[in-house]
């Protein structure tokens, strides 16, 4: 095992271990390069929770940046200036290693959000879905601000998760393993099918809304509803006492009206394309012929579809093919197109 890692590589493997795709080999990397790490750098109290733990690393790793700045440019030396570069560069992946440990130690339930940058941010403010896999190689669209909760592995025959926000899912099938969705008081149980359910914080409201399949909503031990293809009911949490009626609907637009968000590509680059596709899927995605990165692309896609879904329909307009490395990674390649 190497003594140290690249910068290229903390990055790499941070970014594996914050979209749960990290590798053993990679995660006993990732832990013997943060053992080598000054205890100032990576130490935390006892006690301390992950908002506490990030915000000491945060501090101390910038204010070494500012200590650094404060030296006249003559005045540092050559090693002084790369560690200025790599501290700035890497601050966020040696947080998020460091949370990896303290994660680890915590708890085993992962915990995926789409998030947004406030409004009143001085960045731009940014909203975007994220496709998550499950350990039963279920897939769920996550909504922008919504969180889904769920263990590295699904055991005793459960299928559990909770959601807090708006998800698409797509189950697969198993009879023996009941899926579970937990969203506040509400809970939706189905064995293989394709649903939507919208459970926002800051509402009483649960809708759920099915397109293909057959699933049962429930709260505590009370029956409210049992759904088929394109029939939504929404249960009111603080007024179980009032009959809620399912209500017959077209799921799929109601499911392709958010979740298509950053899937239409008209006239983008295949590198803009594929930067947004990365963002999406938590899949690095690199052009081994770099030309193929300016073709232009024309593609719309209504945001449920797999990766390898969408992947082969762009290589296909591209005239190229893509392939996976050992460590998730996608290379695209080909002759490339003729219309840039």
């Amino acid at each position: 095992m190497p003594a140290s890692l690249t910068l290229e590589q903390i990055k790499e493997y941070s970014h594996k271990w914050l979209t749960g795709t990290i590798t053993d080999e990679e995660k006993k990397a990732l832990e013997h390069w943060y053992n080598l790490q000054p205890p100032d750098i990576v130490a935390w109290g006892a006690g301390g929770t992950e908002a506490t733990l990030r915000e000491q690393i945060f501090d101390r790793i910038t204010g070494n940046i500012r200590d650094m700045r404060h030296l006249p440019v003559a005045g540092r030396n050559k090693k002084q200036n790369l560690r200025l570069l790599a501290a700035a560069s890497v601050v966020l992946f040696i947080t998020a290693a460091s949370l990896f440990f303290f994660n680890n130690r915590e708890q085993s339930i992962k915990t995926i959000t789409a998030s947004r940058v406030p409004e009143s941010s001085s960045a731009r403010a940014v909203s975007y879905t994220r496709s998550v896999t499950l350990p039963d190689s279920s897939i769920v669209v996550l909504r922008a601000n919504s969180t889904l909760d769920y263990p590295a592995k699904f055991a005793d025959g459960k299928r559990e998760v909770r959601l807090t926000g708006e998800a698409y899912f797509d189950i697969r099938h198993d009879e023996s393993k009941p899926f579970i969705v937990y969203s506040g008081e509400i809970k939706t149980v189905v064995l293989g099918t394709a649903f939507n359910i919208k459970a926002y914080t800051d509402s009483k409201d649960v809708t759920v809304s099915v397109m293909r399949g057959k699933v049962r909503v429930e709260k505590a031990t009370k029956e409210i509803a049992v759904l088929i293809p394109d029939q939504q009911v929404t249960c009111n949490t603080s007024a179980m006492a009032a009959v809620t009626v399912p209500s017959h609907v077209n799921a799929a637009s109601i499911i392709t009206d958010w979740a298509k968000q950053d899937m239409v590509f008209e006239d983008l680059s295949f590198q803009t394309t594929a930067n947004l596709l990365s963002r999406r899927y938590a899949v690095m995605i690199d052009f081994k012929n770099a030309a193929l990165a300016q073709c232009t692309i024309r593609a719309f896609f209504n945001g449920t579809e797999t990766l390898d879904k969408v992947l082969k329909d762009l290589c296909l307009i591209s005239n190229a093919t893509y392939t996976r490395t050992d460590d998730g990674k996608i290379v695209i390649d080909g002759e490339g197109c003729r219309n840039h």
